[in-house]
């Protein structure tokens, strides 16, 4: 009973080497639906970058294709394009989006225009 029970516990713990190494290799292919133009100062300087920063954070293993320009939905139906697993990342435009993040509503307060953090400071009154 002991040599069989050791046999098992040998076998489960060789089974799950081999898978723990198989999962090792893996790579997680996301896709990124932007809507931003390909070009963009923000395509080019946040979600690109941003992606080849995750590429490179993970030695490979998370890839982020990106479509930009409403090349898989167009930007007032990323969020639901996201729910549907149509795409997993949505660069969401707020403003399509206020009735269904209500936390939103926050970014649209009349006549406050913020460019810098030192401007956010000042109109705050620090």
């Amino acid at each position: 009973m002991k040599i069989l029970r050791g046999l098992l516990c040998g076998f489960v713990l060789l089974g799950w080497g081999v898978l723990s190494d198989a999962h090792a290799d893996d790579v997680f292919v996301l896709n990124f639906e932007t809507g931003l133009g390909s070009q963009s100062v923000q395509q080019v300087r946040t979600v690109q970058a941003w992606s080849k920063a995750v590429e490179e954070a993970s030695n490979g293993r998370i890839k982020i294709n990106l479509y930009p320009s409403g090349s898989l939905a167009k930007p007032n139906v990323n969020l639901m394009a996201c729910q549907d697993g149509l795409v997993d990342i949505a660069y969401l435009h707020s403003f399509f989006f206020i009735d269904r993040l209500k936390a939103l509503e926050a970014l649209y307060v009349p006549g406050l225009n913020i460019t810098n953090p030192a401007q956010l400071l000042s109109q705050c009154g620090i």
